[in-house]
């Protein structure tokens, strides 16, 4: 009997202890609850609130400009922006363009140009450093040097195609080659002779030198035409344009010394020129001072006393009826 209670008293006591009953406990059962059921920590920082972001926003009313080289535009912006540090602004093509701002609007300076170009998508961006916004321009920059040299040498080949100085020097040694017969200075048929090999000369260096103006008159448009052109391919065709030119005047007044009537004292000396344009004139004679004078009231051409009969030579209406009077 006192076996069994004393099993029954171990039994209890061991319970007890199991549940955790002993209220003995040491330092190292001290547990310290943080979180939301914790206490506060006061040496936790505060949580700052969150700041609204800066807004920044450029547009512009105008969305394509055209602007000629040297010249310059102003581009109206509306800007919106809601920080407080200094904004840059900056253009793109700075090769070309220069940009400047002021006064809620950009400026925009073409600079000089040497080649030709297609149209530009041009981006205007401000930045504070942090954020940026952009806006976009179409700008057609004109290269004004380049279509004025291409329009001056377009009329020159136009001309010089149309109106044909070859002709004059045609009806010139015509006129020579009658002379020297009725000066006693050859027979008939050697004049004749003389004649017909001086035109055929003229008429075959006219043809070669018609079809290389059409090779420059081709050059010439095929730059004009293509984006990224510059004046120094102009300026290549126009010297090679002199050259040829030079030559063509060369190989025309060989002709004309043929009859050398200047060394008999029958006719002045006429000095191998190339054709100058004036207007709508192209010619070998009509603008060469050595020849002539321009009226200062009136601006008609008139030739000197020793040359007056260059006014049937030049005449645009002589030379088709020499023409047709020795087709005849």
């Amino acid at each position: 009997m006192n076996v069994i209670r004393l099993l029954a008293l171990n039994i209890v006591l061991f319970s007890l202890m199991a549940c955790g009953g002993s209220s003995e406990s040491t330092s190292n059962d001290k547990v310290e609850v943080v979180g939301e059921q914790g206490g506060e920590d006061n040496n936790l920082p505060e949580s700052e609130s969150e700041s609204e972001p800066t807004n920044l926003s450029i547009k512009s009313s105008m969305v394509s400009a055209t602007i000629n080289e040297s010249n310059s535009i102003k581009v109206p912006l509306s800007l919106i922006y809601t920080g407080e540090k200094n904004l840059s602004f900056k253009g793109s093509h700075e090769d070309i363009i220069e940009a400047v701002y002021g006064n809620n609007e950009l400026t925009l300076n073409v600079r000089e140009l040497h080649k030709t170009y297609p149209p530009i998508n041009y981006e205007i961006s401000v930045t504070d450093g942090e954020v940026t916004s952009e806006v976009f321009i179409t700008i057609q920059v004109n290269n004004v040097s380049f279509d004025n040299l291409y329009t001056s040498l377009s009329d020159e080949l136009i001309v010089a195609q149309s109106q044909r100085p070859y002709l004059e020097v045609n009806n010139l040694v015509r006129f020579y080659a009658d002379l020297s017969y009725r000066a006693g200075l050859v027979s008939k048929s050697k004049s004749n002779k003389l004649r017909s090999l001086a035109v055929k000369n003229i008429e075959g260096a006219h043809l070669i030198f018609g079809e290389q103006l059409e090779s420059f008159r081709a050059e010439l448009d095929r730059l004009n035409q293509t984006f990224g052109s510059s004046e120094d391919q102009l300026e290549a065709i126009n010297k090679r344009y002199v050259e040829r030119l030079n030559n063509y005047a060369d190989e025309l007044f060989s002709t004309v010394s043929t009859f050398a009537l200047h060394y008999d004292g029958y006719m002045p000396e006429l000095k191998t020129t190339t054709p100058i344009k004036t207007g709508d004139t192209f010619s070998f004679f009509i603008g060469v001072l050595d020849y002539g004078y321009y009226d200062n009231e009136t601006g008609d051409w008139h030739f000197k006393d020793q040359y007056a009969f260059l006014n049937s030579i030049a005449s645009n209406s002589l030379q088709c009826n020499l023409v047709n009077k020795e087709a005849e």
